[in-house]
């Protein structure tokens, strides 16, 4: 049962499309029916096994002169368990050993995305991570397989550059350059049935019972929440204890339409509940001027002409692309991005279209450094569904869409990632079917957060017969964020991990007002006169 339940204004438009990157999926109608092909693994039993490792000594530093001594090595993985010749892959792993003389079972650092970058190149030098188990447990971070420092490095350099903001354009391009990626890496000797979650849950296992470890904890964000999920399904019996945030389960590995339109609502009343809002938006509110601008661009879509890549393109802003642009830059689930949405809000409102969409080209531009990895997508293709989901899915986006604006947005793994072109071999949907497990979970959840809402955190939870569940009212997807603010759920989170109980844990917390700065007078002034698309353009280029 569940115990508990400045970006400065103007330049920071562009911010705009900062999260426009190949990992973020898009719209789609419906979830689409696939046929299970070739698995990895059927889902079942697996015993987690010894295998080789190799490990040194290791120092991590960093500018500040702060340094931790602790391990890194590389632990030998079946490419694909089930088949007895399949190759051995490198998983990549580093251990920071606890100074503690009874220690509580080690910590594993799950990480999120799932993206080529993993985790353990950018923890290297952030000390304050690696040592924050030090007292009490041995922490364990690693790179999934294909990602990261863990070998092969499934990636390739996507050679065009495509404004991936619209969805067709997104699935052209996974597909084309999928195609040619996976062609690459399959003449290598790459089998692609061993890239789902199962066999990263198994890695997780192997490496424990390798390292000596017969039981361990885990804690992760958002894939690191599911990834934890996935063990708890698959190696109960090693399982201590669960801290997750930004929480999804196996099931429902995208969200409802309802979910995310109430995660929504939620942080349009923080918004509307600040002073410098109200001064911006009057009685309407940013809540009145979001539905306003979404029916407006519903009823008389607007065609816009920006400059992409050196050459004029032409781009239609109706209700579905404001709020993919709302999602896709971050402004919907982060407390950073959300405080520039007001600004947004503001300029579209006042008609400067295509200034706004000219700095979301401008920005997609500039990412002419993409990846396209094979394994983290096909891990993502592989989030299988309960044909019950998908139902309940599916009637939601027959809705109208009045009644659900930015649920209406939401998108499809399938759809956006284009799994079914590219023919990833999927794991048994029964993967996805609810578990009973008394695994002691705490479970962090932001209010608004609108890339794993509440609700389907809950949804997931339900798999668990002994939850801690603490609501960051005012918080998004981050729980690094939602921990600066409240430090005393960060300390709480580490008393749980020790093994503590606390069960005097509130079942919310009230984090502070999210920072705005809005628009100064000058600019909305040069707005409110049609000067917003040469302010935007000019940032813009």
């Amino acid at each position: 049962m569940i115990t508990n339940s400045k970006i400065p204004p103007l330049m920071g438009l562009l911010a705009l499309a900062a999260g426009l990157g190949l990992s973020y999926p898009v719209a789609a109608k419906t979830i689409p029916p696939v046929e299970t092909k070739a698995s990895s693994a059927k889902f079942g039993d697996y015993q987690a096994k010894k295998r080789k490792i190799e490990i040194e000594s290791r120092v991590f530093s960093n500018d500040d002169g702060e340094s931790v001594e602790g391990e890194m090595g590389f632990i030998y993985v079946p490419e694909v368990r089930s088949d007895p010749n399949s190759r051995f892959i490198k998983v990549a792993f580093i251990r920071i050993k606890t100074e503690a003389s009874d220690p509580a079972p080690p910590v594993v650092l799950l990480h999120g995305g799932p993206k080529e970058s993993a985790i353990l190149q950018s923890r290297m030098e952030r000390i304050q991570v690696l040592t924050e188990m030090q007292s009490f447990a041995d922490f364990i971070l690693l790179d999934a397989r294909g990602m990261g420092l863990s070998e092969p490095l499934l990636g390739c350099d996507i050679d065009t550059i495509a404004f991936v903001v619209d969805a067709d354009t997104m699935r052209e391009l996974y597909t084309r350059e999928g195609e040619a990626c996976n062609a690459y890496w399959t003449s290598q000797g790459t089998d692609l049935r061993g890239y789902n979650p199962i066999a990263l849950a198994d890695d997780v296992a192997d490496l424990m019972v390798s390292l000596g470890y017969d039981a361990f904890s885990v804690t992760g964000n958002s894939y690191g929440a599911f990834w934890s999920i996935a063990l708890a399904r698959r190696h109960p019996e090693l399982l201590h204890r669960v801290a997750i945030s930004g929480v999804f389960g196996l099931d429902g590995a995208l969200n409802l339409p309802s979910d995310a339109q109430t995660a929504f609502e939620d942080l349009l009343d923080h918004l509307d509940a600040d002073e410098q809002v109200q001064e911006m938006f009057g009685e309407r509110g940013a809540s009145g001027v979001f539905g306003d601008l979404a029916t407006r661009l519903e009823q008389e879509p607007v065609d816009v002409v920006v400059q992409f890549n050196g050459e004029p393109l032409s781009v239609r802003l109706d209700s579905m692309m404001l709020a993919r642009i709302l999602y896709m830059s971050q402004m919907t689930h982060h407390r950073e991005g959300a405080s520039i949405l007001p600004s947004v809000l503001y300029a579209l409102d006042k008609g400067a279209y295509r200034g706004v969409m000219q700095v979301v080209a401008t920005q997609v531009l500039q990412r002419a450094n993409a990846r396209f990895n094979i394994a983290a997508v096909a891990t993502i293709c592989n989030q299988v569904y309960t044909d019950t989901f998908r139902e309940q899915f599916d009637r939601e986006l027959l809705k109208p869409p009045e009644s659900a604006w930015m649920g209406q947005m939401m998108k499809t793994r399938n759809a956006s990632y284009a799994c079914e072109a590219l023919n990833y071999p999927l794991i048994d949907s029964a993967w996805a079917e609810p578990f009973n497990s008394d695994i002691p979970v705490l479970a962090i959840l932001g209010s608004f957060d609108g890339n794993t809402p509440p609700a389907r955190a809950l949804r997931s939870l339900d798999n668990f017969s002994d939850v801690t569940l603490i609501t960051a009212n005012g918080g998004g997807h981050r729980h690094r964020e939602i921990e600066a603010l409240a430090p005393n759920v960060y300390d709480m989170r580490l008393r749980f991990l020790a093994g503590e109980d606390i069960g005097n844990a509130p079942a919310e917390v009230d984090l502070p007002p999210l920072d705005i700065t809005p628009l100064p007078g000058f600019a909305r002034f040069l707005i409110n006169i049609g000067l917003g698309n040469i302010i935007l353009e000019q940032l813009g280029s």
